[in-house]
């Protein structure tokens, strides 16, 4: 059945009516496509333009971040915007400032394992996430730490792309994750926002990363510097124009030179002329070269040489160019020490084997020369024969020494002999045998009434007492008074050695005990000495369970100390200790 005319004209009406508004839609949504193109490339254009030219400064790194992320925010139209970054170390992701909308002290406080909450989710799949309802989430309490008012959010992974040079992205590192929360005016974010998101996070990551790769290589610098400074090798820079760019510590000591010649000529710093003139060749001649350097100065009213062994060499750039001179130093005063001392100890035990020797063969021959008492009669026989005897002694002392020295170093145990033996009748012997060998010098005792006997080895105490004595007399030339003072309590007893003689330089005090170490200066080379008296008398001491010190000034004296308990530890504990 055929329709109406006029119910096909209202039809038709009504169809023209619909097709308007399509189009009128139609076109509408036209705009709007359009609208969000130019919104899209004007986002882009602003995140161009929150991503300046590179920060050379931390202060720069930091500007830069604070108007990134307050330029999301506006874009985004956010009250918040921060970023939580991987700590390598711990796995975390921890909160960094700037932020926009949160404050700096909750925010360092922020850490998230990158295995939980929102945050953990975005790390690890590298996918972007719309929270819609915070509370439901756990937005606010897993990744802000309870942090209050947060609504919604959006969160997109910060990558870092690595590209080859046809701009292909050829790896991709995850560093940490973007948030924005807080849609402004109730509102709620959307797929667009989550695009945008991600154009503006691709800035923002390669800005982190380059302020890591700043701070990275900062630290590196830093750590080098230091490195450079504590060195004990001397290390000194110097460029083409002989400006010196670099001196650490030990050069300054070397040098005796301040901190502040950075920049300054070589040659007016240095005066040292080895120094000088191995730089001048190094720069003007290409010439590197290795030598030894000795410098001397004075120390405390004495002359002080150190040894050095220099290096330079030419230091070039990338093109191969010089760029500068490393003049390289390493200390070995006391290699050329120990070498001294080796030939001075092997010179002096040659003397003092040789010195008895020579007295023992000359009474022997002139005693098988008068086979008949004809020139000499039977007392004066004996006293050579008491003679020859002392110098036997004196041979077996020294040979003993030697001995016990290594023993020592190869860790056998010297036998000890324990008894009870009066320290103060030890004493006055030994005043009397060493007065004997000196009439410039008063020897005078001091021991605190009442003392009590010791256990000990006598024989190792007597050669620690006459040691000390001996050096005393030696090492005060011009005379003097020595005092050997004895004092105790409940638990040790104390001995101290003092005299008025030449002293030892401080710098030189710790060395004293050490094998072969004899105090260096001009004023003492003449007096004799093997270098291994004191080695030994702190073993004995030590081997008794006491201590030994020693106080000195420098040309005015001397004072050794050593004490030692009534009873020496049993053999095991003292091994032990």
């Amino acid at each position: 059945m055929a329709m109406p005319a006029s119910e096909f004209d209202t039809w038709k009406a009504r169809y023209d009516e619909l097709k308007a508004e399509f189009e009128k839609l139609k076109e509408h949504n036209a705009k709007l496509e359009r609208d969000y193109r130019d919104l899209q490339r004007r986002t882009e254009a602003s995140a161009q333009e929150a991503a300046p030219t590179p920060a050379t400064s931390p202060s720069e790194f930091e500007e830069t971040l604070k108007r990134l992320v307050a330029r999301v925010a506006m874009i985004l139209q956010a009250e918040k915007c921060c970023f939580l970054l991987l700590d390598r170390d711990t796995g975390e992701l921890v909160g960094t400032p700037p932020a926009f909308g949160l404050p700096e002290d909750g925010l360092k406080g922020i850490r998230v394992k990158a295995t939980d909450g929102v945050s953990g989710l975005v790390f690890r799949t590298g996918k972007p996430h719309i929270t819609a309802d915070a509370e439901k989430d756990g937005l606010g309490a897993k990744d802000f730490c309870g942090t209050p008012g947060i609504r919604n959010g959006v969160t997109v992974p910060l990558v870092i792309e690595k590209r080859d040079e046809e701009n292909r992205v050829i790896d991709r590192t995850t560093i940490g994750v973007l948030h924005v929360l807080n849609k402004r005016y109730g509102g709620s974010f959307s797929e667009e926002d989550v695009n945008l998101l991600k154009v503006l996070s691709r800035n923002a990551a390669a800005v982190i990363a380059q302020a890591q790769l700043f701070f990275e290589v900062e630290e590196k610098v830093r750590e080098f510097e230091a490195t450079i400074e504590s060195s004990p090798f001397g290390v000194l820079m110097v460029n083409m124009n002989g400006g010196i760019t670099q001196m650490n510590a030990s050069v300054r000591r070397m040098l005796e030179a301040g901190t502040n010649h950075l920049g300054q000529s070589y040659e007016r710093v240095i005066s040292n002329e080895q120094i000088r003139d191995a730089i001048y060749k190094a720069l003007k001649q290409g010439e590197e070269s290795g030598e030894e350097i000795t410098i001397t100065r004075g120390d405390d009213g004495r002359t002080v040489e150190q040894h050095f062994q220099m290096q330079t060499t030419l230091v070039r750039g990338e093109d191969q160019q010089p760029i500068g001179v490393l003049a390289a130093f390493n200390d070995i005063t006391e290699i050329r020490n120990v070498e001294r001392m080796k030939t001075a100890f092997v010179s002096t035990v040659s003397h003092e084997l040789r010195t008895p020797m020579t007295s023992i063969q000359g009474f022997i021959q002139t005693l098988l020369e008068d086979p008949e008492e004809e020139y000499y009669d039977r007392a004066m026989r004996r006293e050579f024969y008491t003679i020859i005897n002392s110098e036997c002694e004196r041979l077996k002392r020294l040979i003993n020494d030697l001995l016990n020295v290594s023993r020592i170093e190869r860790g056998v145990a010297l036998e000890m002999n324990f008894q009870s033996m009066s320290l103060a009748e030890l004493v006055d012997k030994v005043i009397k045998i060493q007065s004997g060998y000196t009439n410039k010098h008063i020897l005078k005792t001091e021991i605190q009434p009442g003392l009590p006997n010791i256990v000990a080895d006598p024989d190792k105490i007597d050669q620690v007492l006459t040691n000390l004595v001996n050096n005393a007399i030696k090492y005060s030339p011009d005379g003097g008074t020595i005092t050997i003072k004895v004092t105790y309590d409940s638990q040790f007893v104390q001995v101290a050695v003092s005299d008025q003689g030449l002293g030892i330089p401080k710098d030189q005090i710790g060395k004293v005990f050490q094998k072969f170490q004899r105090v260096d200066s001009n004023d003492r080379r003449s007096i004799p000495g093997t270098g291994i008296g004191l080695f030994l008398v702190k073993d004995f001491v030590e081997r008794h369970g006491g201590k030994i010190w020693v106080e000195s000034e420098y040309g005015k004296g001397s004072t050794f100390t050593f004490s030692l308990p009534f009873e020496p530890p049993k053999q095991e504990e003292s091994a032990q200790s």
